[in-house]
C-alpha cells in the first residue's frame, strides 16, 4: 500500500504547459510519501518505509498492519502533510 500527498502543480492552468506525467484531476501531481508493505497473509507482519527526497526508501517501523496506520496517525511528521495542510 502506498501513501501519496497530492499537491496542487504549478502551472496546471497554462494550455500550452506540458508535464512529464499526467496530473490527477487535471491539477494535482502525485508524490510518494510512504508505503506499508505486507509481510504476510494475516497482516501481522508489516513495514512502515518512507520515501526520501532522493527515491531511497528507509525503515520507520516493523510491526502488524495496526501498528504501522497507528504510528502515521500518532507522528508528528505524517500528522503534518494529513492533518493540518487541508
Amino acid at each position: 500500500m502506498y501513501i501519496y500527498h497530492l499537491h496542487e502543480q504549478y502551472g496546471w492552468n497554462d494550455p500550452n504547459k506540458t508535464f512529464i506525467k499526467p496530473l490527477i484531476d487535471g491539477k494535482y501531481n502525485e508524490f510518494p510519501l510512504a508505503r506499508i508493505m505486507i509481510i504476510d497473509s494475516k497482516s501481522l507482519k508489516c513495514r512502515l518505509d518512507w520515501q526520501r527526497h532522493n527515491d531511497q526508501w528507509m525503515d520507520l517501523k516493523e510491526g502488524t498492519l495496526e501498528e504501522c496506520l497507528k504510528f502515521i496517525e500518532e507522528d508528528d511528521w505524517f500528522s503534518h502533510y494529513f492533518f493540518e495542510s487541508t
